[in-house]
């Protein structure tokens, strides 16, 4: 095998290795930055209507409740449910919606998947009336899968 030849294999095998690991790199930035623009966005309209539902009382809290869940700003569908235990005090929203499972109630907000991964919520724990309650407040997150996968199949085909 001449030199030539050999040389060219290199960096043929040099520029291939650089191109899977720009094109990985670039998805998981991608991908990064699509999950935290969501969630950042879920953790301020959920950290804002606790607040909201925390001055207001429990009264106002279906309301409240209601009005998060028509936004459409963060998608077409949404699901909001204020919690207390086991007792639903209000829920709103799209009824097909994959509701997250929690094993235990979390100490600071979180966001997390549904059970089949369509929509992200975040979950805040706040104290309503000497209760502890949590809000949950879910997006369709399947437009941000997309667009991921998209990329996935553009960059590895």
């Amino acid at each position: 095998m001449s030199i030539r030849l050999r040389l060219t294999i290199y960096w043929t095998a040099v520029l291939a290795t650089i191109m899977v690991i720009a094109a990985v790199s670039v998805l998981v930035l991608f991908e990064r930055e699509q999950w935290h623009s969501l969630d950042a966005a879920l953790g301020e309209e959920v950290d804002t209507a606790a607040a909201a539902i925390a001055h207001a009382g429990e009264g106002k809290a279906a309301t409240i409740v209601r009005r998060l869940s028509e936004e459409r700003d963060l998608g077409p569908n949404r699901r909001v449910r204020l919690i207390a235990g086991n007792e639903i005090i209000a829920d709103f929203g799209d009824p097909g919606a994959d509701l997250p499972v929690l094993r235990h109630l979390p100490s600071k907000r979180s966001v997390v998947n549904g059970s089949r991964r369509i929509f992200r919520f975040a979950v805040m724990p706040f104290t309503l009336a000497g209760r502890s309650v949590y809000l949950e407040d879910g997006a369709d997150a399947i437009n941000v899968r997309k667009s991921i996968k998209r990329l996935r199949d553009i960059l590895i085909p």
